[in-house]
């Protein structure tokens, strides 16, 4: 997936998509579990349409329907751009980026230099669910290190590229997941065992949630700062729709089981569509005002169109507000608003630095003419002294 994005004017150009995200969604049994259903992956999965299945490079073939990149079907054959492992920790993400950027200069149908770039990267539910056996290389700041890495070499190397950083999620509301089924209670466990096998209120528990939270801040650190802004062509965007993470509940204190693959670990198809929705939703929120928490519905009227005023996806710099037009009204979310302005305006040709100059010219024309006339006062003031002077000297 390729995103054209300038300082205040953005035009969607969208051409190669990637990803590290999960895969085991459409598993209906225990044996199943093994197979990758990449094709339906919530950000990298482009099986069939919008219309029958939501993923993000889905809605992205609405506005380029040659986007690249993205995965069909099961298995490795038709990965794409898809670099993720099943069971993977943040230790493996400079290896993934450093596979992803070879297949991408391999590619002959992506030009490597002039093609824009969309990554998205999900990482971190393994280290929390292992945290409690291996604390000191699934640290806090060693995850924040690890992903540092990773983006490190995203932005000495590759070119024309948007890295969307999926927040990490509140993972102890998966303690609220359960099937009646051998293969739920079992591979839950084996799956996140510091999460799932802590009693609810006990000490472990306490400090495994301490430790999410620790991880989205560390994240939110390491993003929110200056690191990557030296280019004109990379960014870097937290999406933090996962931050406060909300599983929907069919009954009292019972988790909507449908939400979740056999194992109650791995999300469903129904789950991946929520979160391709939630992501693309997130992409068009400036940063400060971006939705921190999901919304679980399996409402396909959220997914949102880019508005007239807006037609781009936010990154730091066009996010910072822009000069008011002359005449502008305000209205509530869900009314209109009218403006004696066009709807979308880019800044003005006039360079910045032009009212600047004029402004330092007028103060120093004003300095001068003020001094002139002070120096014209006390020379009139001196004049009229002398001649009193020798009035006084007269006999």
């Amino acid at each position: 997936m390729i995103i054209s994005f300038m300082f205040l004017c953005i035009v969607f150009d969208v051409r190669v998509i990637s990803v590290s995200s999960w895969h085991r969604c459409q598993s209906k049994n225990i044996f199943d579990l093994s197979t990758d259903y990449r094709g339906v992956s919530w950000s990298i999965g482009g099986e069939n349409t919008l219309e029958t299945v939501t993923t993000l490079p889905n809605i992205l073939k609405k506005f380029n329907p040659s986007l690249k990149g993205f995965s069909r079907g099961q298995g490795l054959l038709q990965k794409g751009f898809n670099m993720a492992k099943s069971g993977a920790k943040t230790l493996d993400i400079s290896a993934q980026v450093q596979a992803l950027i070879k297949a991408l200069r391999e590619n002959k149908e992506v030009n490597f230099e002039n093609d824009w770039k969309l990554l998205t990267i999900f990482v971190g539910r393994n280290d929390i669910c292992n945290y409690c056996i291996d604390q000191n290389n699934l640290s806090p700041q060693n995850y924040s290190h690890n992903l540092m890495l990773g983006l490190d070499i995203l932005y000495k190397e590759v070119p024309r590229l948007l890295v969307n950083v999926v927040g990490i999620m509140q993972i102890d509301p998966l303690k609220t997941v359960k099937k009646n089924t051998l293969a739920c209670s079992l591979l839950q466990r084996n799956s996140c065992p510091c999460v799932i096998n802590p009693s609810e209120n006990s000490p472990e528990l306490e400090e495994i949630k301490r430790i999410n939270r620790e991880y989205q801040a560390e994240i939110q650190y390491l993003i929110s700062g200056d690191r990557y802004d030296g280019k004109e062509d990379f960014t870097v965007v937290l999406q933090p729709f996962l931050t406060n993470f909300f599983i929907p509940h069919i009954g009292k204190g019972e988790a909507d089981p449908s939400f979740f693959s056999v194992d109650c670990f791995h999300l469903s198809v129904k789950a991946h569509a929520e979160m391709a929705t939630a992501l693309w939703n997130n992409m068009l929120e400036p940063l400060g005002r971006k939705q921190a928490h999901n919304n679980f519905t399996y409402d396909r009227s959220r997914i949102r169109c880019p508005s007239e005023s807006n037609p781009f996806i936010f990154t730091k710099i066009n996010s910072l507000p822009s000069l008011p037009s002359i005449t502008t009204t305000t209205a509530a979310p869900g009314t209109s608003t009218t403006s004696s302005s066009s709807a979308h305006q880019c800044p003005s040709s006039m360079p910045v630095w032009v009212p600047v100059i004029v402004g330092m010219a007028s103060l120093l024309a004003g300095i001068t003419v003020a001094s002139l006339i002070l120096f014209w006062c006390q020379c009139w003031k001196s004049k009229a002294m002398r001649e009193t002077e020798m009035k006084r000297t007269v006999f």
